[in-house]
């Protein structure tokens, strides 16, 4: 894991002092851009995946979150206190949407549009309460300071910034959507069944939790409108999300 900024560098040491590995390792890898105070403006902090920029915010904390969420990712085919799904809840006027995870960074490379468009998450990955069949925030297992995000949001920097607040609930999930292409249709519903079948690829933990996982997404999904939306190209696949997600639909 690399970054430009020193203060951010001592903070990795910090925090994830005790998963440290050798470069050999290291597989993916990770980068953290700081932004740096330069003429009229604000420029983005940003958490890179290798060269897929996942994250662009104003706010270091949001990217801590969404730092340890994806290192946390890693440990979710061993885990069975949940269902854990690599999917995003995107959100627009309080509509939420069930997404593979994937589209989001594809979606952010229109950079200010899609966040003025759309709210999209720090994290990359959903869970689902057994019990309840409902989602739930995902818990990360990292053994972190419980002061770490506070301590990266006091680097700041010149862009410090409060977080975003998401404002829906994660108990109701209005639409469902995969994203394919090549497709003839920019919008073509689909079954739940459907859906719950291509959401069984992207759960981490289905082979531990065999027929729970398959009930958990059921229950997620059970009152979704689900669609296949074409993603030929990010301006489309904004395009189409906005429009499963009006109320007019």
């Amino acid at each position: 894991m690399r970054t430009n900024s020193e203060p951010v560098g001592v903070w990795l040491d910090e925090v994830l002092a005790e998963y440290e590995v050798t470069d050999a390792e290291a597989d993916p890898y990770y980068s953290i851009y700081v932004a740096e105070e330069r003429g009229i403006g604000k420029s983005f902090h940003v958490l890179y995946r290798e060269a897929i920029g996942l994250v662009r915010t104003f706010d270091l904390e949001t990217l801590g979150q969404a730092l340890l969420s994806e290192l946390a990712s890693y440990t979710l085919a061993e885990r069975e206190e949940a269902i854990h799904i690599e999917a995003a809840v995107v959100a627009k006027d309080g509509a939420t949407a069930l997404v593979p995870s994937v589209i989001v960074p594809f979606i952010r490379t229109l950079g200010l549009r899609a966040d003025r468009e759309l709210e999209l998450p720090a994290n990359f990955w959903v869970s689902v309460d057994l019990a309840s069949g409902e989602l739930i925030p995902p818990q990360h297992e990292l053994r972190a300071p419980s002061d770490a995000l506070a301590r990266l949001a006091e680097i700041g920097g010149p862009n410090g910034a409060p977080g975003a607040q998401g404002g829906y609930d994660l108990r109701s999930i209005d639409v469902c959507c995969i994203f394919v292409y090549p497709a003839l249709e920019l919008i073509e519903p689909m079954s739940r069944a459907r859906a719950v079948y291509n959401f069984a690829y992207f759960t981490r933990n289905l082979d531990r939790l065999g027929h729970q996982a398959l009930e958990g997404l059921a229950s997620v999904l059970g009152n979704a409108r689900c669609y296949r939306l074409r993603e030929a190209t990010p301006r489309e696949a904004l395009t189409s999300l906005k429009t499963v997600l009006s109320e007019d639909r």
